[in-house]
């Protein structure tokens, strides 16, 4: 069986789907059509259309894919055994993917970016961020069973995921990686000194 008619096997929305989100990480969701994503796995472009009527609409369907990636992730790692190995974990599975961070940047950070930028409203903008409240909650519940009181370990959480997405931010955008890898360093010893 060829390539191709193995891809023709996954569920035309699923091929949608990951189109999207490679051509948004590579090019960016400005510079991304809906043209685009049918070209690129040889659909017309009728066929996005029927699963996606706007590009907003397959924005937030590719988010949502990252959201379960994110869930997924904090899950894989939930297993360690008390909360602090929980929060190193998820730390070096972050350092694992530095490669594609310092080619790309933060793919959730960047659609999320133009997701929340074209948005009409209120309501809309509040769709948008779903992946970062769940990863600040995920990141407080760990905070607060290492005994940290709920206010301070909100700001905890708040503040390792800025900080987490600036590294990202400022290793890819100023090419280097130190950056981002004397962040994961300097917070797994903050973490293991709580």
């Amino acid at each position: 069986m060829t390539e191709n008619e193995e891809a023709k096997k996954i569920p035309t929305k699923k091929r949608i789907l990951d189109a999207a989100m490679e051509l948004f990480h590579q090019k960016s969701y400005g510079e991304t059509t809906l043209y685009d994503v049918a070209d690129a796995i040889g659909l017309k472009q009728g066929h996005v259309y029927y699963h996606f009527k706007t590009k907003r609409e397959l924005g937030l369907a590719v988010l949502n894919v990252c959201h379960d990636e994110v869930k997924g992730t904090l899950n894989m790692v939930a297993k360690a055994s008390n909360p602090k190995e929980r929060l190193i974990s998820f730390l070096k599975l972050s350092g694992t993917i530095e490669d594609y961070y310092m080619k790309w940047g933060c793919p959730i950070a960047n659609l999320t970016d133009a997701l929340i930028r074209e948005s009409k409203n209120k309501k809309e903008r509040l769709q948008v961020p779903l992946i970062y409240k769940t990863q600040i909650a995920w990141f407080q519940r760990n905070f607060e069973e290492l005994g940290i009181e709920k206010s301070t370990a909100r700001v905890e959480a708040e503040n390792i995921l800025t900080h987490l997405q600036g590294a990202i931010h400022m290793g890819y955008t100023l090419n280097k990686p130190k950056i981002f890898k004397d962040f994961i360093k300097n917070t797994i010893a903050h973490i293991r000194a709580i």
